[in-house]
Protein backbone atom coordinates (compact mmCIF):
# COMPACT_ATOMS: atom_id res chain seq x y z
CA UNK A 1 0.00 0.00 0.00
CA UNK A 2 2.82 2.23 1.29
CA UNK A 3 4.44 1.80 -2.12
CA UNK A 4 1.96 2.30 -4.26
CA UNK A 5 1.14 5.58 -2.64
CA UNK A 6 4.59 6.60 -2.95
CA UNK A 7 3.71 5.64 -6.96
CA UNK A 8 0.84 8.04 -7.09
CA UNK A 9 2.80 10.87 -5.55
CA UNK A 10 5.14 10.85 -8.06
CA UNK A 11 3.44 10.71 -10.94
CA UNK A 12 1.07 13.49 -9.85
CA UNK A 13 4.01 15.50 -8.72
CA UNK A 14 5.73 15.52 -11.94
CA UNK A 15 2.93 16.21 -13.81
CA UNK A 16 2.37 19.49 -11.90
CA UNK A 17 5.13 22.69 -13.00
CA UNK A 18 6.26 23.84 -9.27
CA UNK A 19 9.68 22.66 -9.87
CA UNK A 20 11.42 23.54 -6.66
CA UNK A 21 8.66 22.64 -4.36
CA UNK A 22 7.80 19.50 -6.11
CA UNK A 23 11.52 18.21 -5.93
CA UNK A 24 11.21 18.15 -2.45
CA UNK A 25 8.24 16.03 -2.22
CA UNK A 26 9.59 13.85 -4.99
CA UNK A 27 12.87 12.51 -2.70
CA UNK A 28 10.40 12.07 -0.08
CA UNK A 29 8.25 10.02 -2.11
CA UNK A 30 11.41 8.13 -3.63
CA UNK A 31 12.05 7.47 0.32
CA UNK A 32 9.18 6.31 1.18
CA UNK A 33 9.03 3.64 -1.58
CA UNK A 34 12.38 2.97 -0.43
CA UNK A 35 11.29 2.45 2.72
CA UNK A 36 8.21 0.16 1.36
CA UNK A 37 10.80 -2.18 0.01
CA UNK A 38 12.80 -2.80 2.75
CA UNK A 39 9.31 -3.05 4.67
CA UNK A 40 8.62 -5.77 2.37
CA UNK A 41 11.91 -7.61 2.17
CA UNK A 42 11.85 -7.81 5.77
CA UNK A 43 8.56 -9.46 6.66
CA UNK A 44 9.63 -12.17 3.93
CA UNK A 45 12.41 -12.86 6.07
CA UNK A 46 10.71 -12.79 9.23
CA UNK A 47 8.26 -15.31 7.49
CA UNK A 48 11.30 -17.57 6.69
CA UNK A 49 12.24 -17.04 10.26
CA UNK A 50 9.06 -18.09 11.61
CA UNK A 51 8.72 -20.73 9.08
CA UNK A 52 11.59 -22.55 10.17
CA UNK A 53 10.82 -22.17 13.69
CA UNK A 54 8.07 -23.84 13.23
CA UNK A 55 9.32 -26.78 11.09
CA UNK A 56 12.10 -27.58 14.23
CA UNK A 57 8.79 -27.43 16.11
CA UNK A 58 6.93 -29.76 14.16
CA UNK A 59 4.54 -27.70 12.99
CA UNK A 60 3.75 -26.90 9.14
CA UNK A 61 5.56 -24.47 7.65
CA UNK A 62 3.83 -20.81 7.15
CA UNK A 63 1.96 -20.00 3.70
CA UNK A 64 3.52 -16.95 2.72
CA UNK A 65 0.51 -14.74 1.83
CA UNK A 66 2.26 -13.09 -0.85
CA UNK A 67 3.68 -14.88 -4.15
CA UNK A 68 6.82 -15.96 -2.91
CA UNK A 69 5.74 -20.06 -2.76
CA UNK A 70 8.19 -22.13 -1.39
CA UNK A 71 8.79 -25.69 -0.16
CA UNK A 72 11.02 -26.75 2.94
CA UNK A 73 13.00 -29.74 2.93
CA UNK A 74 15.03 -32.04 4.59
CA UNK A 75 18.28 -32.78 3.18
CA UNK A 76 21.63 -33.32 4.24
CA UNK A 77 20.73 -33.07 7.98
CA UNK A 78 19.73 -29.04 7.27
CA UNK A 79 16.74 -27.43 6.16
CA UNK A 80 16.65 -25.64 2.59
CA UNK A 81 14.56 -23.05 1.34
CA UNK A 82 13.53 -23.62 -2.00
CA UNK A 83 11.68 -21.10 -3.79
CA UNK A 84 9.63 -20.95 -7.38
CA UNK A 85 8.10 -24.30 -6.52
CA UNK A 86 4.26 -24.56 -6.43
CA UNK A 87 4.12 -28.26 -5.95
CA UNK A 88 6.23 -30.83 -3.21
CA UNK A 89 8.28 -33.41 -5.02
CA UNK A 90 10.60 -35.39 -3.87
CA UNK A 91 13.64 -35.47 -5.44
CA UNK A 92 16.75 -37.22 -4.91
CA UNK A 93 18.97 -36.09 -2.02
CA UNK A 94 20.30 -37.49 0.85
CA UNK A 95 17.70 -38.12 3.58
CA UNK A 96 15.15 -36.21 1.66
CA UNK A 97 11.75 -37.06 3.40
CA UNK A 98 8.40 -36.90 1.08
CA UNK A 99 6.89 -33.76 2.03
CA UNK A 100 3.91 -35.42 3.78
CA UNK A 101 6.44 -36.74 6.57
CA UNK A 102 8.16 -33.60 6.97
CA UNK A 103 4.95 -31.17 7.32
CA UNK A 104 2.76 -34.05 9.01
CA UNK A 105 3.91 -32.66 12.89
CA UNK A 106 6.37 -34.90 13.59
CA UNK A 107 10.06 -35.57 13.11
CA UNK A 108 11.40 -37.49 9.69
CA UNK A 109 12.20 -40.90 10.94
CA UNK A 110 15.68 -41.59 9.71
CA UNK A 111 18.72 -43.65 10.60
CA UNK A 112 22.32 -42.96 9.07
CA UNK A 113 24.18 -45.83 8.17
CA UNK A 114 27.68 -45.02 8.56
CA UNK A 115 29.18 -47.79 6.45
CA UNK A 116 29.20 -47.32 2.20
CA UNK A 117 30.87 -50.19 1.19
CA UNK A 118 32.72 -48.38 -1.57
CA UNK A 119 29.50 -46.64 -3.07
CA UNK A 120 31.16 -43.56 -4.73
CA UNK A 121 32.51 -42.55 -1.63
CA UNK A 122 32.41 -42.96 2.30
CA UNK A 123 29.85 -40.53 2.89
CA UNK A 124 27.08 -42.16 5.22
CA UNK A 125 23.43 -44.07 3.72
CA UNK A 126 20.41 -42.70 5.24
CA UNK A 127 17.66 -44.44 5.02
CA UNK A 128 14.01 -44.62 6.43
CA UNK A 129 12.59 -45.82 9.57
CA UNK A 130 9.80 -47.63 8.11
CA UNK A 131 10.39 -47.69 4.41
CA UNK A 132 7.97 -49.33 1.67
CA UNK A 133 10.58 -51.48 0.32
CA UNK A 134 8.53 -52.53 -2.56
CA UNK A 135 8.07 -48.85 -3.38
CA UNK A 136 11.98 -48.15 -3.01
CA UNK A 137 13.83 -51.47 -5.20
CA UNK A 138 10.85 -51.23 -7.87
CA UNK A 139 11.02 -47.70 -8.95
CA UNK A 140 12.26 -47.04 -12.33
CA UNK A 141 13.69 -43.99 -10.59
CA UNK A 142 15.21 -44.51 -7.08
CA UNK A 143 15.77 -42.41 -4.69
CA UNK A 144 19.43 -41.63 -3.81
CA UNK A 145 19.98 -42.28 -0.14
CA UNK A 146 23.96 -41.74 0.04
CA UNK A 147 24.73 -38.00 1.93
CA UNK A 148 25.39 -35.88 -1.26
CA UNK A 149 28.95 -34.56 -1.32
CA UNK A 150 31.12 -32.46 -3.26
CA UNK A 151 32.79 -35.27 -4.22
CA UNK A 152 29.28 -37.63 -5.04
CA UNK A 153 26.93 -35.29 -6.25
CA UNK A 154 27.78 -35.26 -9.88
CA UNK A 155 27.90 -38.44 -9.94
CA UNK A 156 24.46 -39.70 -8.52
CA UNK A 157 23.03 -36.81 -10.08
CA UNK A 158 23.89 -37.37 -13.67
CA UNK A 159 26.06 -40.47 -14.16
CA UNK A 160 24.73 -43.17 -11.71
CA UNK A 161 22.63 -45.76 -13.82
CA UNK A 162 19.08 -47.20 -11.88
CA UNK A 163 20.79 -50.15 -10.83
CA UNK A 164 23.53 -48.45 -8.81
CA UNK A 165 20.69 -46.74 -7.20
CA UNK A 166 19.45 -50.04 -6.41
CA UNK A 167 22.35 -51.26 -5.33
CA UNK A 168 22.86 -48.54 -3.07
CA UNK A 169 19.14 -48.88 -1.35
CA UNK A 170 20.37 -52.72 -0.99
CA UNK A 171 23.21 -51.46 1.06
CA UNK A 172 21.43 -48.99 2.95
CA UNK A 173 18.74 -51.45 4.48
CA UNK A 174 20.47 -54.50 4.85
CA UNK A 175 22.37 -52.26 7.78
CA UNK A 176 18.94 -51.16 8.84
CA UNK A 177 18.82 -51.05 12.73
CA UNK A 178 15.18 -53.23 12.88
CA UNK A 179 16.64 -57.00 12.04
CA UNK A 180 12.41 -57.24 9.79
CA UNK A 181 13.72 -54.79 7.79
CA UNK A 182 17.09 -56.30 7.29
CA UNK A 183 15.41 -60.06 6.30
CA UNK A 184 12.98 -58.23 4.13
CA UNK A 185 15.43 -56.40 2.06
CA UNK A 186 16.91 -59.94 1.45
CA UNK A 187 14.26 -60.71 -0.68
CA UNK A 188 15.38 -58.08 -3.22
CA UNK A 189 19.14 -58.80 -2.24
CA UNK A 190 18.62 -62.53 -3.75
CA UNK A 191 18.01 -61.12 -7.41
CA UNK A 192 21.11 -58.80 -7.15
CA UNK A 193 24.59 -59.21 -8.93
CA UNK A 194 26.50 -57.03 -6.75
CA UNK A 195 29.67 -57.73 -5.22
CA UNK A 196 29.16 -55.36 -3.05
CA UNK A 197 26.28 -56.45 -2.19
CA UNK A 198 27.89 -59.75 -1.30
CA UNK A 199 29.87 -58.21 0.52
CA UNK A 200 27.21 -56.61 3.09
CA UNK A 201 25.88 -60.65 3.26
CA UNK A 202 28.71 -62.03 4.38
CA UNK A 203 29.16 -59.35 7.30
CA UNK A 204 25.60 -59.93 8.32
CA UNK A 205 26.39 -63.83 8.02
CA UNK A 206 29.41 -63.75 9.98
CA UNK A 207 28.38 -60.69 13.01
CA UNK A 208 24.82 -59.87 12.83
CA UNK A 209 23.58 -60.28 16.26
CA UNK A 210 20.16 -61.49 15.33
CA UNK A 211 20.91 -65.73 15.04
CA UNK A 212 17.67 -65.38 12.44
CA UNK A 213 18.67 -62.43 10.10
CA UNK A 214 22.06 -64.61 9.99
CA UNK A 215 20.27 -67.31 8.82
CA UNK A 216 17.93 -65.31 6.92
CA UNK A 217 21.36 -64.29 5.49
CA UNK A 218 22.69 -67.55 4.50
CA UNK A 219 19.61 -68.35 2.53
CA UNK A 220 20.30 -65.77 0.71
CA UNK A 221 23.66 -66.22 -0.43
CA UNK A 222 22.54 -69.86 -1.56
CA UNK A 223 19.94 -68.17 -3.41
CA UNK A 224 22.33 -65.53 -5.07
CA UNK A 225 25.06 -68.51 -5.54
CA UNK A 226 23.49 -71.67 -5.65
CA UNK A 227 25.76 -72.59 -9.19
CA UNK A 228 28.84 -71.75 -7.63
CA UNK A 229 28.46 -73.74 -4.14
CA UNK A 230 28.56 -70.35 -3.04
CA UNK A 231 32.39 -69.89 -4.08
CA UNK A 232 32.91 -66.09 -3.83
CA UNK A 233 31.52 -66.58 0.01
CA UNK A 234 33.56 -68.84 1.04
CA UNK A 235 37.03 -66.78 -0.72
CA UNK A 236 35.50 -63.63 1.33
CA UNK A 237 35.54 -65.94 4.32
CA UNK A 238 38.67 -67.08 4.12
CA UNK A 239 40.25 -63.80 3.63
CA UNK A 240 39.10 -63.04 7.04
CA UNK A 241 40.24 -66.30 8.43
CA UNK A 242 43.76 -65.48 7.43
CA UNK A 243 43.63 -62.03 7.06
CA UNK A 244 41.06 -60.30 10.04
CA UNK A 245 41.07 -60.11 13.62
CA UNK A 246 39.09 -60.77 16.48
CA UNK A 247 38.76 -57.32 16.37
CA UNK A 248 37.50 -57.07 12.51
CA UNK A 249 33.37 -57.02 11.49
CA UNK A 250 33.92 -60.87 11.12
CA UNK A 251 37.03 -62.23 11.95
CA UNK A 252 38.50 -65.67 11.65
CA UNK A 253 36.05 -67.09 14.26
CA UNK A 254 32.82 -65.90 13.38
CA UNK A 255 34.26 -66.20 9.83
CA UNK A 256 34.25 -70.38 10.58
CA UNK A 257 30.71 -69.89 12.28
CA UNK A 258 29.43 -68.19 8.97
CA UNK A 259 30.91 -71.46 7.13
CA UNK A 260 29.08 -73.37 9.68
CA UNK A 261 25.78 -71.75 8.94
CA UNK A 262 26.10 -71.93 4.64
CA UNK A 263 26.84 -75.83 5.56
CA UNK A 264 23.71 -76.13 7.85
CA UNK A 265 21.42 -73.87 5.54
CA UNK A 266 22.51 -75.74 2.32
CA UNK A 267 19.10 -76.01 0.08
CA UNK A 268 19.70 -80.16 0.13
CA UNK A 269 22.38 -82.55 0.82
CA UNK A 270 24.38 -82.44 -2.32
CA UNK A 271 24.88 -78.76 -2.15
CA UNK A 272 26.11 -79.22 1.42
CA UNK A 273 28.93 -82.28 0.60
CA UNK A 274 29.66 -79.29 -2.06
CA UNK A 275 30.74 -76.59 -0.17
CA UNK A 276 32.18 -79.06 2.62
CA UNK A 277 34.43 -80.26 -0.27
CA UNK A 278 34.88 -76.61 -1.28
CA UNK A 279 36.10 -75.47 2.27
CA UNK A 280 38.34 -78.36 2.74
CA UNK A 281 40.03 -77.31 -0.54
CA UNK A 282 40.83 -73.66 1.04
CA UNK A 283 42.67 -75.25 3.12
CA UNK A 284 39.94 -75.08 6.25
CA UNK A 285 39.59 -78.62 7.55
CA UNK A 286 38.37 -77.66 11.67
CA UNK A 287 34.75 -76.22 10.66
Amino acid sequence: MVLFIGMMVIISLLSTSSAGRNDALVVIATILIILALLINSLGFALWIRKSMKRLLNGTKPLKYKHKYPAIVALVDGGYVISMAQRKPALVPGAGLQPWATAASGREPRTHVIPKSYGLYDDSPLIVEESPDLERLLNSDEPPVIQTLSDRNRSFWEEVASTEAKRTSLLIGYLQHPDPDIRIRTMEYAAMSASSRVTQVLVDILGSDPSSTVKIAAAKTIWEREKESNCDFTIRCLKDEIDYGTERSTVGPTRAKGAMRLLIEHAPDQDRREAVKELIRSKGIHDI
